[in-house]
């Protein structure tokens, strides 16, 4: 299975955008802004995988950085 952009995130900077506002979710504690953001990514028809690689992890390499 491919990691490539999921199709309603065509370019790279729409990843760190998403990225972003699940960072600004997270630091916030606000869950249900980040759960929200990632079932609309998905319901727009990304891959989970995608989802997970792109969007999710590089957030929790933030915190696990943060943290450190």
């Amino acid at each position: 299975m491919s990691t490539s952009t999921p199709p309603h995130i065509p370019h790279a900077r729409n990843v760190q955008r998403a990225a972003d506002q699940l960072w600004h979710a997270v630091t916030g504690g606000d869950e249900y802004a980040a759960t929200e953001l990632v079932l609309r990514i998905l319901d727009e028809g990304a891959a989970p995988e995608s989802v997970l690689l792109d969007v999710i992890a590089p957030v929790q390499g933030r915190v696990g950085e943060e943290w450190a």
